[in-house]
């Protein structure tokens, strides 16, 4: 291993590893498209001072062999990957939509919102309390800055939706009234994980 001086992979990855790489100053960390094309590249070149920063499958895929294991910097890392189909409707017509996809398909309990609110004190505390108010219960909270717009977050936000019955309608109207934009990014049922360690 001290023969590497050079780690290829996706930048997000090499990020999720940056404990590893402070303990290997020697090793420079490259980005690449993605994980495996990482993998692709270093079987390609057949140099030894380079590495990729792969899944143990995509090593098994191209033929690489693993030096060494679990390198992330956090223990339970997870990626998600979602497949998703647009649907163009009106806000009240998007309130009937969650209101009949939570009654038809009663397992899809997590939400993926993406939401907008204005600048402005408590703003966001409001889409909070509206998550709270309605007893459902945020898994997840992202911010992204919107481009453009100095001191503007867009917000990710992942909800369970367990505890909404007959109130689906009302609880999407509020969140709706609280933000200053809302889309529905998924609504899906919470699966199994799968755990392969980078």
């Amino acid at each position: 291993m001290d023969s590497i001086t050079k780690v290829y992979s996706h930048p997000e990855a090499l990020a999720q590893c940056a404990s590893f790489f402070e303990q290997h100053p020697n090793m420079m960390p490259l980005p690449s498209s993605d994980t495996a094309q990482a993998a692709v590249f270093v079987k390609e070149q057949q140099d030894n001072s380079m590495a990729a920063l792969s899944s143990v499958r995509a090593g098994n895929l191209y033929g690489l062999s693993a030096i060494e294991n679990n390198v992330q910097s956090e223990e339970q890392n997870i990626t998600r990957f979602f497949m998703m189909e647009r649907v163009m409707t009106t806000t009240q017509d998007m309130a009937d939509l969650v209101q009949y996809w939570r009654a038809t398909h009663p397992n899809r309990n997590r939400w993926m919102l993406y939401l907008e609110t204005d600048h402005k004190p408590g703003a966001l505390a409001k889409v909070l309390n509206t998550i709270e108010l309605f007893d459902c219960n945020m898994e997840g909270l992202d911010a992204r800055p919107i481009k453009d717009k100095p001191f503007h977050y867009g917000f990710i936000i992942e909800v369970d939706v367990s505890n909404l019955l007959e109130e689906t309608k009302t609880f999407w109207k509020t969140l709706t009234y609280t933000s200053s934009y809302m889309q529905l990014l998924g609504c899906f049922q919470p699966t199994e994980i799968l755990m392969d360690h980078l």
